[in-house]
């Protein structure tokens, strides 16, 4: 166990981007006087209220692993509670004992709860949060998160905001919405990641394929089923062109294509990606890229997505640093996927990545990759075309694709000095 510094930028569901131009829309239709139009505009959410929350002190995590499975017990079920914030005093809704409050809403969003709590200690043989036994929020019509959803690391509470019934049916009772916004609790603890630029978008992507996974978990389909939904957010947006949905894993940019919200911006892998300083980096534009990649490699494979795929994917977070890129993410699994299921397992992951234009040229030499997957493991690795094909060509002039053979500790070292000509330690875990 270890400590990590988690910021306190709340993880929404929806960018500031689409509430922008939800506010846009709203202006452009609202004739009433400049007081009305702000009034407007504020009840329907303000990107500054999520902005602010950076500026709360980080909360300090103590870091709790799941991995590996082996001989662990599916721990007790959950505290649950659901609340009304509509006031400034909450009213509890209803708990696992009790229910003080009949609401329809807030019943479908308890029991959505639930199942995203077995799911967690069914699969992950943890509690969504803290991987102890605190209590699942949920805060439903939270006036400052309108239209939007959040999970709030320092209240470690998930807000629900209404919305604008001819934009969005409502995110409190959808149940891609809040799986997604539990599993920031889960990569809360698991992880840490710092929730801006590539970490970010990872950070936004994990928490989409744990709703994902829940989801397919809960229909019980495999990966490649064709009743199998890659669609986050399925059916939320309102008088929709396209999906309906707000993302999807398996084709980014499709998922909706609205007047009130624009058309689905992200893109499919990295030759769209450019830096930007909106939307902390862009965590939600960027996310659709190792998204697309999980999505992929849990299709090749062919099982379940919340099984090997998935195990990998978390696996792999639990490994990393919090501000890790995605090509050093995507190293942790190709690691996580040789280690646990052999080299078929890792070539297909290794493909994934490829596919959407994830190498670790800028990020690790091909004497390192030796070194780092062949570390402590006293076994033969051998590189396939895929593996090498994530790395700089330039490197590779004097080596032969596919036959290249990564040893254990000492193989891989003795490879790093051929290779460059100079002592390489081998790599950590965490790089």
């Amino acid at each position: 166990m270890s400590s990590i510094v988690v910021d306190g930028t709340p993880r929404t569901f929806l960018s500031p981007q689409i509430i922008q131009h939800i506010q846009k829309h709203a202006l452009q239709r609202d004739s009433g006087s400049f007081e009305e139009r702000n009034s407007f505009i504020e009840q329907r959410g303000s990107t500054q209220f999520f902005e602010s929350f950076s500026l709360d002190p980080p909360k300090k995590c103590e870091r709790m692993y799941s991995f590996p499975l082996t001989s662990k017990a599916t721990p007790s079920p959950s505290p649950i509670e659901v609340f009304d914030a509509s006031t400034f005093k909450l009213r509890k809704y209803r708990d696992r004992s009790t229910i003080y409050i009949s609401d329809t809403t807030a019943s479908i969003c308890f029991d959505n709860m639930v199942r995203i709590d077995s799911f967690c200690r069914e699969v992950f043989k943890r509690h969504p949060v803290a991987n102890s036994e605190k209590t699942m929020i949920s805060l439903l019509h939270h006036r400052l998160a309108k239209n939007n959803a959040c999970w709030v690391p320092h209240l470690e509470c998930v807000y629900f905001g209404d919305t604008d019934p001819d934009t969005f049916r409502p995110l409190d009772t959808n149940a891609d919405v809040i799986s997604h916004e539990f599993g920031h609790a889960v990569i809360q603890y698991a992880g840490g990641l710092q929730y801006r630029n590539q970490s970010g978008a990872l950070n936004e992507s994990l928490a989409d394929v744990f709703a994902i996974m829940t989801k397919h978990y809960l229909s019980k389909v495999k990966a490649n089923d064709p009743n199998a939904s890659w669609l986050v957010g399925e059916g939320i947006v309102v008088s929709d062109k396209a999906k309906g949905a707000l993302r999807s894993m398996e084709d980014p940019g499709s998922a909706y294509n609205n007047p009130r919200l624009g058309k689905d911006p992200q893109p499919k892998d990295m030759s769209d990606y450019r830096t930007t300083s909106e939307d902390h980096g862009g965590v939600h534009l960027y996310s659709g890229i190792p998204n697309r990649a999980f999505c992929l490699a849990a299709k090749a494979e062919g099982g379940a997505s919340w099984e090997k795929i998935g195990k990998i994917w978390f696996q792999a977070l639990e490994q990393g640093k919090p501000d890790m890129l995605f090509s050093q993410f995507a190293l942790h699994t190709l690691r996580v996927a040789h280690l646990e299921y052999g080299d078929n397992i890792a070539n297909i992951v290794g493909q994934a990545w490829q596919q959407v234009g994830v190498n670790f040229a800028k990020t690790i030499s091909l004497g390192q990759l030796a070194a780092f997957i062949g570390g402590g493991l006293g076994t033969a690795f051998i590189a396939n075309t895929t593996m090498v094909a994530l790395m700089d060509p330039e490197k590779l002039t004097s080596f032969k694709l596919g036959g290249i053979i990564l040893g254990g500790c000492f193989g891989g070292l003795a490879l790093a000095n051929r290779l460059e000509k100079r002592n390489l330690r081998a790599l950590g875990m965490q790089i």
